[in-house]
């Protein structure tokens, strides 16, 4: 049985830890509940304080035993001091996923993985649609979690990150889909295998489980489940769903037997395929009603993966922005054709660019590195590659240009982080788009 938060929250003294955009939903939800709180943040300065809800570090740690419960935001570390104190005095730590929880009326289906993860709940929701099913998206992706109606009955999809995933404790999804793991995040947390255990927490703790049989990780955490399904894109598996994707037809099989046929989109790659699929085992599973054989007819990706913002006879230019591991740049890389100029670079968080050294089967013709990891790809893949280092995004784009007799791709999949230089993937993927489109003009 879920606990009453709201209630309980009323009678606590509690405090938000952070005031970015959870931290600020948690303060709008209190507000709207009538619960009392105060709010820290690192990063406030002196005049912030006129703010009778926030509270100064020296007070707080004055107060820090006077508090019962503390609402800790993603951005938080786990060992930062403030929640490491908080430990110390023995405070109950919940995030607004545990609330979120405690209040939902309706259906939670989370999605989890290194990859992905924003692109399979749009899938949701857009099968879900076909079928005349409303369904809700927050969390990690779009609007936190406790802005969505908590009084709704229908569906919600909720994207959970790791560094969500961190403090979890209440929270517990219908369904819960694992799509992948690869090394990631390594400089926050402690290795792979701490990223790897917070993958398993959130999976595991779902009632029914959705995983991707292809990644060997994966399939090893979706053995522990009681209640899981596998899916798979390269493997006919006997127990579970399938895809193939031929002659502009998309198969889907079930325990080896058709479910559903459906028209090919070609704004869907091959990488796609999995979100996509495990999209309809989701839809699938939930209501098991047929969708139409033309659905994907309007579907459009989201912007910023692997997007072509232009072509012509000559040049064809993908923002995909989105890439903040290697992984995804490799996927870009692969399903890209012909001569590529790549453009990568961006905030390091200990990415081995030695693992673009077999990419050197594909015809790219030189790659362009930018941003604080610039000088590192030039010493790692200089032997390998035509490597050209730029100072600036603008920089970097000028040197993309070049006279070429045939058809090329300019392919901007930077694989890493963009807080070196932007304030998130989504101003990198803008200010790319800008640059070229002025650039085209």
């Amino acid at each position: 049985m879920k606990k009453d938060y709201i209630n309980l929250l009323k009678n606590k003294k509690c405090l938000v830890i952070g005031r970015g955009k959870t931290g600020k939903s948690v303060a709008k939800f209190f507000d709207q509940h009538s619960i009392k709180y105060r709010i820290y943040d690192e990063a406030m300065k002196d005049h912030d304080l006129i703010n009778n809800t926030l509270i100064s570090k020296k007070d707080f740690e004055l107060e820090i035993a006077s508090f019962e419960l503390l609402i800790t935001s993603p951005g938080m570390q786990v060992d930062a001091p403030i929640l490491r104190l908080a430990i110390k005095h023995h405070i109950p730590i919940l995030t607004d996923l545990d609330i979120f929880y405690s209040i939902y009326s309706g259906h939670i289906t989370s999605v989890t993985g290194s990859n992905g993860k924003s692109t399979t709940l749009k899938f949701i929701q857009f099968l879900d649609s076909k079928k005349g099913i409303n369904t809700l998206l927050g969390g990690n992706y779009g609007i936190p979690a406790l802005e969505l109606p908590h009084d709704y009955t229908g569906d919600a999809i909720i994207e959970i990150s790791s560094f969500q995933a961190e403090f979890l404790s209440a929270f517990n999804a219908e369904i819960s889909v694992l799509l992948n793991i690869y090394d990631n995040h390594l400089d926050r947390h402690k290795n792979k295998q701490e990223y790897i255990n917070l993958k398993r927490k959130i999976f595991l703790r779902s009632k029914r489980g959705v995983y991707l049989y292809d990644d060997r990780t994966v399939r090893d955490i979706g053995s522990e489940h009681p209640d899981a399904v596998a899916f798979s894109t390269s493997v006919d598996i006997e127990n579970g769903y399938y895809i193939s994707s031929q002659n502009e037809q998309i198969s889907i099989f079930y325990n080896q037997n058709l479910v559903q046929l459906i028209d090919s989109n070609s704004k869907i790659k091959d990488h796609d395929l999995v979100n996509l699929l495990a999209a309809f085992v989701v839809s699938h599973e939930k209501k098991q009603l047929l969708l139409p054989k033309n659905c994907l007819q309007d579907w459009h990706p989201l912007n910023y993966r692997y997007q072509e913002i232009y072509t012509n006879s000559k040049l064809t230019v993908i923002n995909d922005s989105k890439s903040t591991n290697l992984e995804a740049t490799i996927a870009a890389l692969n399903a890209t054709s012909g001569p590529i100029v790549l453009m990568i670079g961006g905030k390091s968080k200990g990415q081995d660019f030695n693992s673009l050294i077999p990419l050197r089967v594909k015809e790219i013709i030189k790659i362009i590195a930018f941003g604080s990891t610039s000088q590192e790809i030039k010493q790692k893949l200089g032997n390998y590659f035509e490597v050209h280092v730029a100072n600036t995004l603008s920089d970097a784009i000028e040197n993309a240009f070049i006279n070429m007799k045939s058809h090329y791709t300019i392919l901007f999949s930077p694989g890493c982080p963009s807080q070196d230089m932007f304030k998130d993937f989504e101003e990198r993927g803008e200010n790319f788009k800008d640059l070229i489109l002025e650039k085209v003009a």
